[in-house]
């Protein structure tokens, strides 16, 4: 997909979010260090991101969301 916003957010702390061109988005959250830049292209199992403790994170820990069409998804079916 392509890295669309690759920069700190407020309580997400410094936040990456790939558009994968189907109506899917997927944010990381809360990153120590952001390794893709807005507009880079990556791909399955490329490193994008370090865990961190940025923005409102309690502890060193990672936010991982999945949309579909703006709307928050599980994303396990997505991973089986």
């Amino acid at each position: 997909g392509e890295v669309i916003f690759s920069d700190r957010y407020g309580g997400q702390g410094k936040l990456l979010i790939i558009d994968h061109k189907n109506g899917f988005f997927s944010l990381y959250a809360y990153n120590s260090d952001l390794l893709a830049a807005r507009g880079a292209t990556v791909k399955r199992g490329q490193v994008i991101a370090k865990s961190g403790m940025t923005g409102s994170a309690s502890e060193a820990s990672l936010h991982f969301e999945l949309r579909k069409d703006g709307k928050a998804i599980n994303p396990v079916p997505y991973f089986e």
